[in-house]
């Protein structure tokens, strides 16, 4: 069972990042899967409309980029901040 890092660590340490690329590994809340994402934070507009239909952070999301996803073209992805093991830096 993983130990998870307190929400406001895990913003606390995601914001010191900036837009510097970082490794985060979390649980999955859909399948309790572990994944290991290296990511980078300081994405302005998420979608080919410019915005998401709500805000993330309500829901205990934070909204990142997947450095390797990106070259494809499907980069987007939600990380449940309640479930963050761990933040390294690239």
């Amino acid at each position: 069972m993983a130990v998870f890092m307190t929400t406001k660590d895990a913003e606390r340490m995601m914001d010191r990042m900036g837009g510097k690329p970082f490794v985060v590994t979390f649980e999955k809340r859909t399948d309790g899967a572990t994944r290991r994402m290296k990511v980078k934070n300081g994405v302005a507009d998420a979608t080919k409309g410019g915005s998401l239909a709500f805000d993330p952070a309500s829901r205990g999301l934070r909204l990142v980029v997947d450095l390797d996803e990106m070259l494809k073209g499907n980069g987007w992805r939600m990380i449940p901040m309640d479930r963050v093991v761990s933040i390294q830096a690239a």
